[in-house]
């Protein structure tokens, strides 16, 4: 399995990861729930699975319309109050979620392919962020 086949595999699960996901952060990291008062999940799951599409698609090619998405969606982050240090959790939950969703599919080359675009995507969406902002 490589990260199209895993992004396919997210995509055709109707939401299922998403709303797993979620799942899976609060009941992780409970302090995470107060971004999202408010917010509808249904949506946001729907949101997280297209941005997977994208975070997949960017890590093949620097594209300035992705690039330009990461970084409106750091800003959209910032303005909700979520800091860049929610950024590691929300790493580690979402491969262990990749991890548990794919099961016998998972592999490392997988676990790294996904690794480095969350990584740069990560990067990216922090570029988002304006210190003046973060004083606020």
């Amino acid at each position: 399995m490589d990260l199209n086949e895993s992004i396919s595999d997210i995509l055709d699960s109707n939401l299922l990861f998403g709303r797993t996901f979620y799942e899976n952060l609060f009941a992780l990291y409970p302090e995470a729930k107060t971004h999202f008062r408010g917010v509808n999940m249904h949506r946001q799951a729907a949101t997280l699975t297209m941005t997977l599409l994208v975070i997949e698609n960017y890590r093949a090619a620097e594209r300035p319309a992705m690039t330009t998405y990461l970084r409106e969606l750091g800003a959209q982050h910032q303005e909700r109050g979520i800091p860049t240090e929610m950024y590691s959790p929300f790493r580690r939950v979402l491969l262990e979620t990749l991890a548990a969703f794919h099961g016998d599919r998972w592999s490392d080359e997988l676990s790294l392919q996904w690794s480095t675009a969350v990584d740069h995507t990560i990067k990216e969406m922090a570029k988002g962020y304006q210190p003046e902002r973060e004083a606020e």
